[in-house]
C-alpha cells in the first residue's frame, strides 16, 4: 500500500524545509561561484529538484538513486526529523 502525502497549507503558498548548515554553506558557495546565474538557495534547490525529477522520468538514475527510491517505495527509509546533523556527503 502506498503512503498518502501529507498536505500542509501555508498562508503564502510556500513549503519550508530544514537543511543542515553544511548543505546551506555548500549551496551558498555554489551561488557565489555561479557568476550571477543563481541568486538564492531556493533557485538552486528548485533547479536541482527539477533536474532530479527529469532524470526520474527518463529513467536515467544512477544505481544508487534507483536503490534509494526503491527502498523509499517499500517503506524501508523513514525520515527522522529529530536528528540534526551537519554531515553532508556529496
Amino acid at each position: 500500500m502506498g503512503r498518502k502525502a501529507v498536505k500542509v497549507k501555508s498562508q503564502d503558498g510556500f513549503v519550508r524545509v530544514t537543511i543542515p548548515d553544511e548543505l546551506a554553506r555548500k549551496i551558498d558557495e555554489f551561488i557565489e561561484d555561479s557568476g550571477g546565474l543563481y541568486t538564492s538557495r531556493a533557485e538552486v534547490i528548485r533547479a536541482a529538484l527539477r533536474l532530479f525529477f527529469e532524470k526520474v522520468e527518463k529513467t536515467e538514475l544512477t544505481s544508487e538513486e534507483e536503490e534509494f527510491l526503491q527502498k523509499a517505495k517499500e517503506g524501508k527509509i523513514k525520515p527522522d526529523f529529530e536528528v540534526e546533523t551537519s554531515d553532508v556527503k556529496f
